[in-house]
């Protein structure tokens, strides 16, 4: 019997090793997978945050170059600029 365990037992220390192998493999490439998506997440988030400034500049501009009275007003609207 202890002939049996003592094949054994290399063969076992040989698949936990094998074993810590894998799981180290797997950990690693769910880290990966896991920052790959944090990144997409973070370029979408740029986007809609590049978008939304673009959009308040318009507004700010168009704001600014609205005519300040009635006369100016329809100044522009005669001259069709507005």
């Amino acid at each position: 019997m202890t002939f049996i365990l003592g094949l054994l037992q290399p063969f076992a220390l040989k698949m936990l090793a094998w074993g810590a192998v894998a799981v180290s493999v797997l950990g690693a490439l769910f880290y990966i997978k896991r920052m790959i998506e944090t990144g997409a997440k973070a370029e979408e988030r740029l986007a809609t945050t590049t978008r939304n400034l673009e959009v308040s500049r318009d507004q700010l501009k168009a704001a600014a170059d609205r005519p300040r009275t009635r006369d100016e007003l329809a100044d522009k609207l005669r001259d069709g600029s507005f």
